[in-house]
């Protein structure tokens, strides 16, 4: 933030998509802010979304009738968000990144088409430095499309965007894992009658530890950041 682009009332200026790009880690396909035209710190935002035909879900949503998904008009609306909380907590270069929590009281008034300039307006409604509530509406010139409040959590960054730590992540999966398995194998059950074991308890079960751990380091990268907390909660036991 300089003071060439900030007006004397907090009002941030000449916000175009390069500094959209550098307060956000989204990327294409899934940037969905393309300009900032106002931004008043610690208060609300308007941005804008140019919903084009190339847009990808338009292949699917829907073929001869492209309509822009309802969650992604949110998406978009929480993304401003997320442009609004780095400027205003100054989390520019800090390595945190703003994080969806709760979504309420969404609702869709009208369909968003090819064509269309979407004004994205959000402010805040609660404001701290780990958790801030919003509200925001999608906008269509004076017609509203989508109207929702939600809830973010600012929290450090899983990964770099240079070096993803996958390798230090798989490796205490898969000991994870191994424990678990380990700590699973039922014993063999002797009778206090007859001193026969159980056949059925007698064969432990097979270790599935190996063939997890071989099956996640094969995954694609983003579908391995996904799964990690899941995996790590399940093999220590934790409730999901």
């Amino acid at each position: 933030m300089t003071e060439e682009t900030t007006a004397p009332n907090g009002v941030l200026l000449d916000y175009d998509v390069r500094k959209v790009m550098a307060a956000l880690p989204h990327r294409y396909p899934m940037l969905l802010v393309d300009r900032v035209v106002s931004l008043t710190l610690n208060e609300r935002i308007h941005a804008v979304k140019a919903v084009s035909m190339n847009e990808q879900f338009f292949q699917g949503h829907f073929p001869g009738r492209p309509i822009m998904p309802g969650v992604l008009q949110i998406e978009a609306l929480a993304q401003a968000a997320g442009v609004l909380a780095v400027e205003s907590l100054g989390l520019a270069g800090s390595g945190k990144l703003v994080y969806f929590m709760a979504i309420e009281e969404a609702k869709f008034r009208n369909p968003v088409e090819p064509g269309v300039l979407l004004d994205l307006h959000v402010e805040f409604t609660q404001k701290r430095s780990r958790v801030c509530k919003f509200a925001g509406k999608a906008m269509i010139g004076d017609k509203v499309t989508c109207e929702v409040s939600f809830t973010a959590m600012i929290a450090d960054a899983i990964w770099t965007r240079e070096e993803p730590p996958y390798g230090a992540s798989i490796s205490r999966v898969a000991r994870s894992l191994t424990r678990s398995s380990a700590q699973k194998t039922p014993r063999p059950r002797t009778s206090p009658m007859t001193g026969w074991r159980s056949a059925s308890s007698s064969r432990p079960g097979p270790s599935t530890s190996r063939p997890i751990a071989a099956a996640f380091s094969t995954m694609p990268s983003a579908l391995k950041a996904s799964m990690l907390p899941t995996i790590e909660a399940h093999a220590s036991g934790c409730p999901l």
